[in-house]
């Protein structure tokens, strides 16, 4: 079908709440699609994806929410320019800044195939150049950038090594009592967040690098499970905030609610990570249990420490050690066709021990992406306080952290942000909580 068709079939078949779903999956900021109505904000989408080179991951989405309607594969839209000639030449405020940064991204990557074609051969650096400046391509990426090509920019925080004076606390553990929920220690210390690494030029809102301050604090062993959230909702019901329910258990196919009013799981599902839960549902659930939602900052340390680390286990990406968009991953158009993790969904919160971060926490770069407490302001870090970060004190949205089951491999990395609407449900989103509990407790 050709792209007239595609964006007429979206507008038919889908509604705004569920475009902001699919802009979620394909980590781009609605809030950005200009127009109030639903035909222009498609159109935007459409016209975003064609520059970013994710059409085929669009048409992935529409096919996956829509299974039961015809979608055709796309035609060539190399010359369907007309199909925005209605919208204003200035009505995407991602359309300049996305052209500009591509163009100068292709620029920078037929300079750097000459130098690189020098020393390392023309196909090898071409190779590792693709990989690294358009990593945003539907492509499959089976092969990991080397360590050698991981490079961060010199900034006042380079040579910064951090304090931990309780550093020989790591590996403490508690079990918090409400809800029998396993944690490990995070000692006080400073840490670098962010990152001003080259390789990731699409990635702004992880820069700039800068140093935070955090006090003690116990995290989550891993994601909060269906069988601990489904108590919480025996005690407390599934009430509604930001006029949804917290949990949307239509989507759950292995919980259900019987007639007295409570609910029940099938216990082949019960140690899965609790999904299809809004923002709203997840701090209730922390609250209840005697804690809170992390903050972006506490995300990060647990998951990287002080030595700057790309992944939880390192610099060089290893698929094995995470449950991501691999070759069992229901994305054909993305999926990585080389790799075996395992898994082609959710997997068991206490899988893949090789990828417990250094204070022992699983599954922070994959499985299930995480809400944060935190508002998102994509330029806060630039202003963002060294003492204990809170995050912007306004915003409609609330930080996501983590990649999924859905994500490709470059979603994995620790410092990568997300971000969508707190009353946003999805079948790759759940979340683990903190807790302010003093070491002697």
């Amino acid at each position: 079908m050709t792209l007239q068709e595609f964006a007429q079939k979206i507008s038919h078949h889908f509604n705004l709440n569920e475009l902001k779903t699919i802009c979620f999956n394909l980590n781009i900021p609605y809030e950005e699609l200009a127009g109030d109505t639903l035909s222009i904000k498609v159109q935007e989408l459409i016209l975003f994806c064609k520059r970013a080179n994710l059409l085929n991951l669009l048409l992935y989405q529409c096919r996956q929410l829509r299974p039961k309607q015809s979608w055709p594969d796309l035609t060539d839209t190399a010359l369907e320019t007309n199909l925005f000639e209605n919208l204003p030449k200035d009505s995407s405020p991602r359309g300049k800044t996305t052209t500009t940064a591509i163009t100068a991204g292709v620029m920078i990557f037929f300079f750097v195939i000459g130098a690189v074609g020098d020393v390392f051969g023309a196909w090898d650096g071409v190779k590792s150049i693709a990989q690294n400046l358009f990593i945003e391509s539907t492509l499959p990426i089976s092969t990991a950038p080397d360590s050698s090509d991981i490079s961060i920019q010199p900034t006042s925080s380079e040579n910064y090594s951090g304090t931990n004076d309780t550093n020989s606390l790591v590996g403490t553990t508690n079990t918090r009592k409400m809800d029998n929920m396993p944690q490990v220690f995070v000692p006080a210390g400073d840490f670098t967040m962010g990152t001003n690494n080259p390789d990731w030029p699409f990635d702004d809102p992880e820069r700039p690098e800068h140093i935070v301050s955090l006090e003690n604090y116990w995290i989550d062993s891993h994601e909060i499970n269906v069988s601990r959230f489904v108590e919480f909702l025996n005690q407390n019901g599934n009430k509604i905030e930001g006029d949804v329910n917290w949990l949307n258990i239509d989507k759950m196919q292995y919980i259900s609610q019987l007639s007295d009013g409570q609910y029940t799981f099938n216990p082949d599902f019960g140690n899965l990570p609790i999904t299809h839960v809004s923002w709203f549902g997840a701090k209730a659930y922390c609250e209840w249990a005697g804690g809170r939602l992390p903050t972006e900052a506490e995300w990060e340390y647990a998951a990287r420490g002080q030595n700057k680390v790309v992944f939880p286990w390192g610099d060089v990406f290893v698929g094995e050690f995470v449950n991501f968009c691999d070759l069992n991953c229901p994305a054909e158009d993305y999926r990585d066709e080389l790799i075996d993790d395992g898994y082609s969904m959710l997997a068991p919160v206490q899988t893949y021990e090789a990828s417990k971060t250094w204070i022992g926490a699983f599954n922070m770069a994959g499985n299930v992406s995480e809400w944060i407490n935190d508002r998102y302001s994509e330029s806060y870090y630039s202003i963002s306080p060294v003492e204990n970060p809170q995050g912007p004190n306004v915003g409609a949205q609330r930080v996501v952290r983590g990649g999924s089951w859905q994500s490709f491999w470059g979603h994995t990395r620790i410092t990568h942000r997300n971000f969508i609407s707190p009353s946003f449900r999805g079948d790759a989103l759940g979340f683990r909580c903190v807790d302010d509990i003093p070491i002697d407790d």
